[in-house]
């Protein structure tokens, strides 16, 4: 609810500040005395665009400020939470500065904030219908609300929203999936012919070594018989051994007389043996060396077909045996990703089927409400005033994207004239049509779970008799459930209000201003009388006064 608006040099009003009340409260005066400056001032601390032109002559900025009490409004204090910003008393305070230069400046309880965040707050406080209709009420978004509202499908439309958001979380994994996995079909394709060329040379590891040894052995084998051979006949095997040198000179020193050669001779023994051992080695080779032409042939052909795949994979050979593993880890995963991504495709048109039979149910659903809502809120139109053809339509357009609202494009049509089709509102309806036709929707609606500030602006322009009557009626059964604010020229729509503030001009030659006030029940017979029959107040407009209060419930 909306407790008070203080408003600072704004349009007529140098200073002035209005505490509220619950229920439904009129604003009336004289012609030009500055009724509507509610709506604006209203409008702009609520985040219209700053509009310069609006600050009193003559004064550097304007100031507005609105205290609501959000005691009943639970979506506002979870925003003010999620924002974090602190209340006292569940009192809500959002302050805007419009200086000449055309910068503005907005608060929400001393937190500095942004428009879009005063706007996405304020949705949830005030609805205002006026000459310019800046609220919702022509955008097909909040139609769609309105129907959603209205009809009793709450269970179809949490089913869709559900569905949506499966249908979105799939997709994502799925996306994911395809930039994991990093190859295309003709990529993998080309990995599986690696891959079979690298199973069928299959290189070992640490077998390219082995075969560099083992043609270094084969293509140098007749070289190294002969020297083997040769070394066996110096150490061991010929006419001159060393070893029987060694034998004979370890003789002469140990019969040698008047001195010990035994130290000597211990030393010429350890070599003997190591000769001896030199010579077993020897042995054990020339046992494995062999000319092999046929197997130094095999090897050649091996290391020519492994080094030729390398150039053709593009990596040292010593690397082939790492290169085969990767390719078919590679592939390996790919395999894998391409099994999710199928699981994946198969659940997500699973998805996208369920989300079309909610949303098909959700269509009809909504046509189903469409057509008692136009017809209620056509019936409602015509007691005000406006002989008028209603209708709700619903098109339904492509499922591209999972959207949590379904399908439908809903949009409000009227016509006012016989004959002719009814046409969207935004193209047709002016601007106290609209004032009208917001009243009667927001009277099918009333019955919310959270209380909302709705703000009328000349709601009964070009009415009058009966049908302002039902105007007020009408106000003032909204305001049952709601507070309701409106300016009105009407008495017998100022009549049906639970409050009645009055906006007076004055002049003092120089500057014009308004002012606001309170009227009691006197004062509001004698504006009820000045509205019935003009400046000269009879016996006759006060008694019709007093019967416009008189019939008030």
């Amino acid at each position: 609810m909306l407790k008070s608006i203080f408003i600072r040099n704004f349009a007529l009003l140098s200073q002035a500040e209005i505490d509220l009340e619950p229920g439904f409260t009129v604003f009336t005066g004289e012609t030009g005395a500055g009724k509507s400056i509610l709506v604006g001032a209203l409008s702009q601390v609520l985040g219209d665009r700053a509009a310069v032109k609006n600050i009193r002559h003559g004064a550097d900025m304007a100031e507005i400020v609105a205290a609501f009490d959000i005691r009943q409004h639970n979506s506002a204090r979870k925003w003010l939470q999620a924002q974090e910003i602190t209340t006292e008393d569940n009192e809500l305070v959002i302050r805007r500065v419009i200086r000449r230069d055309g910068k503005s400046r907005l608060w929400i309880n001393h937190t500095p904030a942004t428009v879009a965040a005063v706007r996405e707050l304020a949705r949830q406080l005030v609805q205002i219908h006026g000459q310019h209709d800046h609220m919702r009420l022509t955008d097909t978004r909040e139609q769609r609300r309105i129907l959603d509202e209205y009809g009793d499908y709450n269970t179809v439309l949490a089913a869709t929203a559900t569905a949506a958001e499966q249908w979105k979380h799939t997709e994502e994994q799925w996306r994911k999936l395809q930039s994991a996995g990093a190859l295309t079909e003709e990529q993998a394709q080309l990995l599986r012919y690696q891959l079979a060329e690298l199973d069928e040379l299959a290189l070992e590891a640490g077998e390219l070594d082995a075969l560099h040894q083992e043609h270094q052995q084969l293509s140098h084998a007749v070289d190294l018989i002969q020297t083997v051979n040769q070394t066996m006949d110096a150490l061991v095997e010929g006419d001159h051994a060393i070893d029987g040198h060694l034998t004979q000179v370890i003789g002469r020193l140990n019969q040698a007389v008047g001195m010990d050669f035994s130290a000597i001779s211990q030393t010429l023994e350890e070599a003997v043996i190591n000769v001896e051992e030199a010579a077993a080695d020897l042995r054990r080779i020339q046992g494995q060396l062999k000319t092999d032409p046929q197997r130094l042939q095999d090897i050649e052909q091996r290391l020519d077909r492994i080094h030729h795949m390398a150039r053709k994979h593009k990596v040292a050979a010593e690397l082939l045996p790492q290169h085969h593993a990767e390719i078919a880890e590679k592939l390996q995963q790919y395999a894998q990703l391409d099994e999710k991504r199928q699981a994946l495709q198969e659940d997500l048109e699973k998805q996208q089927k369920v989300y079309a039979q909610v949303a098909a149910e959700l269509t009809r659903a909504r046509k189903k409400a469409a057509e008692k809502l136009a017809a209620a809120i056509q019936e409602e139109v015509r007691k005000l005033g406006l002989h008028a053809r209603v209708a709700i339509q619903i098109e339904v357009t492509e499922a591209d994207i999972p959207r949590p609202e379904g399908l439908d494009r809903v949009e409000f049509c009227i016509t006012t004239n016989p004959g002719q089709p009814p046409m969207p509102l935004k193209e047709t309806a002016s601007g106290g049509e609209l004032s009208r036709i917001a009243l009667a929707i927001e009277v099918q609606r009333r019955h919310r779970d959270e209380a909302v500030t709705f703000v009328f602006d000349e709601v009964d322009s070009g009415v009058g008799g009966a049908v302002a009557e039902k105007i007020g009626q009408l106000l003032r059964a909204l305001a049952g459930q709601h507070q309701v604010l409106a300016v009105t020229h009407l008495p017998q729509v100022a009549g049906q209000a639970h409050h009645h503030i009055k906006i007076d001009k004055t002049t003092d030659g120089e500057r014009t201003h308004s002012h606001w006030r309170t009227l009691d029940t006197n004062a509001r017979i004698q504006e009820l009388a000045r509205m019935t029959g003009g400046e000269t107040i009879t016996e006759a407009t006060l008694a019709q006064a007093r019967e416009f209060l008189a019939e008030t419930p």
